[in-house]
């Protein structure tokens, strides 16, 4: 092994980890994803280092690896929590609203961790399945802005027409994200909704990317924080620009603005 790591073509310091006690336990399970589990760039590169992948990701994926779950019924219960996610939205209530809030935040962030946890327990079988995994989000997306879309709507505090540009607003939003979904699940090879990735406009712009917005789950996270506050047009108003911001690539017509 000492050879081996002097020779001239010996591994990075950064593709080496060396188990000491338990606080070299998150370098090494990140180290092992990358290696064995070959997931996309954006995840191994942009968010191994945020905190969301240290604390929440990386510990979810060891739980769901340890217990050996089948990754498709992972793939089926993040498809139907996502799905389901604006049913408690339409009770109107405070606790509907968290519910639905989170709901659609473990629904996302298992839907990111399928391909990993596929790649890592059916190495043989990687390619053979998840194709719904990419219609999560969308479908999450649209079902909670429709139910809050009607909530707002059929609230009697509102003139007609402010009625009409929220109808307008919440309706465009939730059919661009069923647009993304139904492209992706007819396995089309242009999808014009995609959202543009954030980290690639930042390092167009030459901004500084913060390590704790270094999660895939930007967006859910912040309707989950929102919720908390109890105002449905708060999340809302985020689903809302979530959703005209799949027009982006549409609008450009450029094939590298891949989705965050």
């Amino acid at each position: 092994m000492g050879e081996a790591l002097v020779a001239p073509e010996a591994p990075a310091p950064a593709e080496l980890a060396r188990l000491v006690d338990a606080d070299d336990l998150p370098r090494m399970e990140a180290l092992i994803v990358r290696a064995i589990a070959d997931a996309p760039e954006h995840v191994a590169l942009n968010h191994a280092a945020g905190p969301w992948r240290r604390w929440l990701e990386l510990p979810l994926l060891r739980w769901l690896c340890a217990r050996a779950r089948p990754p498709g019924r992972v793939e089926l219960v993040a498809l139907l929590l996502a799905a389901l996610s604006g049913v408690p939205a339409l009770l109107e209530t405070r606790l509907g609203l968290l519910l639905s809030a989170g709901l659609l935040l473990v629904g996302v962030q298992l839907a990111f961790l399928v391909p990993e946890l596929r790649a890592l327990l059916r190495p043989g079988a990687a390619a053979a399945a998840g194709w719904l995994t990419p219609a999560i989000r969308p479908f999450g997306h649209a079902s909670l802005a429709a139910a809050l879309t009607y909530g707002l709507v059929a609230s009697p505090v509102r003139t007609g027409a402010a009625d009409v540009v929220l109808l307008v607003l919440g309706g465009s939003a939730a059919l661009l994200s069923l647009a993304q979904a139904r492209a992706v699940l007819r396995g089309q090879q242009s999808t014009p909704f995609e959202l543009p990735s954030l980290e690639r406009f930042a390092a167009e712009i030459e901004l500084p990317f913060p390590a704790w917005l270094r999660t895939p789950v930007r967006a859910e996270l912040l309707v989950f924080v929102l919720a908390w506050i109890g105002a449905p047009g708060l999340p809302w108003g985020v689903l809302v620009v979530v959703g005209l911001a799949r027009l982006w690539r549409w609008f450009i017509g450029h094939p590298d603005a891949r989705v965050s």
